[in-house]
């Protein structure tokens, strides 16, 4: 195997070689191993470092982002302040004009104030006029005032007459309502009445009805005056039969007999008392004439 010879390059075993060369070059190694640690932690240290530079130049890159974006902002806000100037210039130049005329005016208003002047003298020569005048409204016043008291207590006394002829209007009123609601009471008492009568009463036909004078069916007691039979005729419930007879006029010939209680006759009392052997006068006869044969 090759083996270090120093300066010369490799050789073979038999070459000479001093130790002093070898720990030379040992210490060279050792040296180039430190150095390249010491590289390699540099190296590493670059290595962060070029990753907080690119973290920083992000940051710078997001910074300048946001300057470009206020740059912006401040060319419209330099811009809006180069129209506010352009419109305050003309404001100024506006507010001279204005200036100018308030010149003038304020020479009108001189004018107009000697003008004033000499009607603040009339006013006041005025003034004195309207105080005489005031005077005498007072015055005037005074007497109105007191017309106005009377006119309060008239006014007073007659708001108390008026208050008594409402009440009593009310008063009044309420009678008569209460009189409308009997009247109403007794007309409809009457109107009842009335067709109760009518019902019961069906004045003068002809003919037997055969409803009462509303169409309703016949009732019991119902009267009617016939004018055929010139009779008052009554509904027994279920046929009219005369209300009333003359009996003045009438005898037992005038009357039905009925089915049992018959009329009196000599031939039926006779006949009655043979058949139940009762004295009769034909009986009474027979039985002397047979006691006197028997007699004999």
């Amino acid at each position: 195997m090759a083996i270090f010879r120093g300066t010369g390059g490799a050789g073979d075993a038999s070459a000479n070689v001093t130790i002093n060369q070898v720990t030379e070059k040992a210490l060279e190694a050792e040296a180039s191993a430190t150095n390249a640690a010491s590289s390699a932690s540099s190296a590493s240290d670059s290595a962060s470092a070029a990753a907080t530079s690119a973290s920083n130049a992000a940051t710078s890159a997001t910074s300048a982002s946001n300057s470009a974006t206020a740059s912006a902002s401040s060319a419209t806000t330099a811009s809006t302040a180069a129209t506010a100037a352009q419109n305050a210039q003309t404001a100024a130049e506006a507010a001279q004009t204005a200036a100018e005329t308030a010149e003038t005016n304020a020479s009108t208003s001189a004018t107009s104030a000697a003008s004033s002047a000499t009607s603040a003298a009339s006013s006041a020569s005025a003034a004195s006029t309207s105080e005489t005048n005031a005077a005498t409204s007072a015055t005037a016043s005074s007497q109105s005032a007191t017309s106005s008291a009377t006119s309060a207590t008239n006014a007073s006394t007659s708001a108390n007459t008026a208050q008594t002829y409402a009440s009593n209007a009310l008063t009044y009123s309420n009678n008569a309502s209460s009189a409308q609601t009997a009247a109403e009471s007794a007309r409809d008492a009457t109107l009842a009445a009335y067709d109760n009568f009518d019902d019961r009463y069906l004045g003068t036909k002809a003919s037997d009805p055969s409803t009462d004078n509303d169409g309703n069916a016949l009732v019991a007691g119902t009267l009617y005056f016939n004018s055929t039979d010139g009779i008052m005729k009554l509904y027994n419930g279920s046929a009219w039969v005369a209300a009333y007879v003359s009996v003045g006029s009438l005898t037992t010939d005038d009357l039905t007999e009925g089915s049992t209680n018959f009329y009196y006759t000599d031939a039926r009392v006779g006949s009655y008392l043979t058949t139940n052997s009762y004295a009769t006068q034909s009986y009474a006869d027979d039985s002397a004439l047979a006691l006197a044969i028997a007699l004999g």
